[in-house]
């Protein structure tokens, strides 16, 4: 927890003042948040963590627990750190947030302090910021994020095109073949197939293909339980490719 911080009161030659300094330094090297959520100055360094939840009502905005690479129990073990970093102050989950876009719940990201320093925001400005001046902790992300994934479900998103639902997961071997498994609890994610980026037209019909006159066919979803490699574009969006199949009637 926090320390406190004075607003009053000596004791010989140390005053209230000097007091909150010295509780400021600790916290910046044991990267706790400050008691203020107003207060500038050290901040401890990145680290690695847990999204939970994102805030109800706020956008981009997510609950974290840090978390330690463990080597021991395998490439995909990240357990929380025990006394580590966290979002809460012990009452709000969101007191010092994580900040970022394009996020799902249980992602590990690199997480990098910071003080929310606007007092506007919004289209035009004008609008409170509730965060100013707030420790918060801003989300980097590579360029370009990988994760494997299934196909979910899918729900029309335009002509010829679907948006669809994804759950990440591991393959892993099990009497000598690959078996695709979904952890339990894994959350879901929307994402959206690049090979739908154009729809179809006579004569030319999914990635380029051309089937003989009089034959009708009709582009399909991708069908549940197919995994895909899904990618995030610039402005945080889960994308992967992957060819339709067809309804074909001759």
């Amino acid at each position: 927890m926090p320390f406190p911080r004075y607003s009053r009161g000596s004791n010989g030659s140390v005053s209230f003042t000097t007091m909150n300094e010295i509780f400021d330094r600790i916290e910046a090297l044991d990267g706790l948040p400050a008691a203020s959520k107003g207060k500038r100055g050290p901040k401890p360094g990145p680290f690695l963590a847990r999204l939970l939840a994102p805030k109800p009502n706020v956008s981009n905005t997510w609950s974290f627990v840090e978390v330690t690479h463990e080597t021991s129990l395998g490439m995909l073990a990240y357990p929380s750190v025990e006394g580590g970093r966290v979002s809460s102050d012990g009452t709000d989950q969101w007191a010092y947030p994580a900040v970022g876009s394009g996020l799902i719940a249980g992602q590990i990201v690199m997480l990098f302090p910071m003080n929310r320093d606007s007092s506007t925001s919004g289209a035009g400005g004008g609008v409170a910021d509730p965060l100013n001046g707030t420790l918060v902790f801003h989300v980097m992300t590579a360029p370009s994020q990988d994760i494997v994934a299934r196909v979910a479900g899918a729900v029309a998103s335009g002509t010829q095109r679907w948006k669809y639902t994804m759950q990440m997961c591991d393959a892993v071997l099990q009497s000598g073949a690959i078996n695709w498994v979904v952890p339990n609890g894994e959350p879901v994610f929307n994402a959206w197939n690049g090979a739908e980026a154009v729809t179809d037209s006579a004569g030319s019909y999914g990635v380029g293909s051309s089937p003989p006159a009089a034959t009708t066919i009709t582009r399909q979803p991708i069908k549940t339980g197919v995994v895909v490699n899904c990618t995030k574009d610039r402005n945080g969006n889960w994308t992967f490719i992957c060819p339709n199949g067809y309804a074909v009637t001759c």
